[in-house]
């Protein structure tokens, strides 16, 4: 992982296609790792929301990050193969990506609130 940052750091590999690596391995806490930072969110946080059940709150989460459809659909990719049984088409769920905004890192905690509200 260590390497991982480093090469992203040094421009040897962009931010997206490492999360696109990470997410072909299967590797939500690498997926974390990389992405929380950068949102200055908890690491574990972003982890619980790769294995979690509810698709609004990564796909927030992914757009804030800067990730493109292309990444997002790495991460759906991912959580498909750990759950088979989800029954919304990846392809429903790319077209609502492409419609949600980008948010600024600081106005995301909020958002995931409204999410975490309303579902409670």
């Amino acid at each position: 992982m260590d390497r991982l940052l480093t090469d992203i750091a040094d421009g040897m590999i962009r931010f997206e296609d490492a999360v696109t690596q990470l997410a072909d391995a299967g590797h939500e806490a690498g997926i974390a790792t990389l992405i929380a930072p950068r949102l200055a969110l908890r690491s574990d946080f972003v982890t619980e929301l790769l294995g979690g059940g509810a698709e609004q709150p990564i796909a927030l989460v992914c757009r804030a990050a800067g990730l493109s459809p292309n990444g997002y659909s790495a991460i759906l990719r991912m959580r498909r193969r750990k759950r088979p049984d989800h029954n919304v088409a990846a392809s429903v769920l790319l077209a609502a990506y492409r419609e949600v905004p980008r948010l600024a890192p600081i106005e995301l905690p909020k958002q995931l609130a409204a999410i975490a509200a309303v579902s409670s």
